[in-house]
């Protein structure tokens, strides 16, 4: 990144995520600027600084334009409790990997427990309906990875437990 820190930090400031994501990419080596960031949100996260890690993870989302970014910074606004900036995190994921059993289950928890009305309800349990048909396709698939089984292994069992807890409470 060209300059020093406290400038690249003043420049997010007047210019907010979307414009500083920009400047970013604009960069001769914006991979440089993508690892103090990675770095800035990695130590945020651990010294229990979830808002700075949250916006960090969202300039990180916004530049690199990944599902694993995007989920990084939907988990940290549920964690912030920015339900609405969440469920819009995990919908640029989902866009991005689709059948993600994970990333289904994820964005109907937050619809269930978080933004919950009828239609979101319907839409979480179709959701929860759709990650286990995911999951089990991940599972059944020779070429899936061992990361991959595991995750849709949790996923499974997160999404058969939320369908169970919807018909408990009716």
């Amino acid at each position: 990144c060209q300059g020093d820190l406290a400038g690249l930090l003043e420049r997010w400031a007047a210019d907010g995520s979307s414009a500083f994501a920009d400047w970013v990419r604009a960069q001769k080596d914006p991979g440089e600027c993508v690892a103090v960031l990675e770095f800035l949100a990695r130590h945020s996260f651990d010294a229990g600084r979830l808002e700075h890690a949250r916006d960090l993870h969202l300039v990180l989302a916004k530049v690199l334009d990944t599902a694993s970014h995007w989920n990084n910074y939907a988990l940290l606004c549920r964690d912030t409790r920015r339900y609405q900036e969440s469920w819009d995190g995990y919908v640029n994921a989902l866009g991005l990997e689709p059948d993600s059993p994970q990333l289904l289950n994820d964005e109907a928890v937050i619809l269930h427990y978080h933004l919950a009305t009828p239609e979101n309800l319907t839409k979480a349990r179709g959701m929860y309906e759709r990650a286990v048909e995911q999951a089990r396709i991940v599972l059944a698939d020779s070429a899936a990875t061992r990361e991959q089984k595991d995750r849709a292994r949790q996923a499974l069992s997160d999404a058969t437990g939320n369908i169970r807890r919807m018909k408990d409470e009716g």
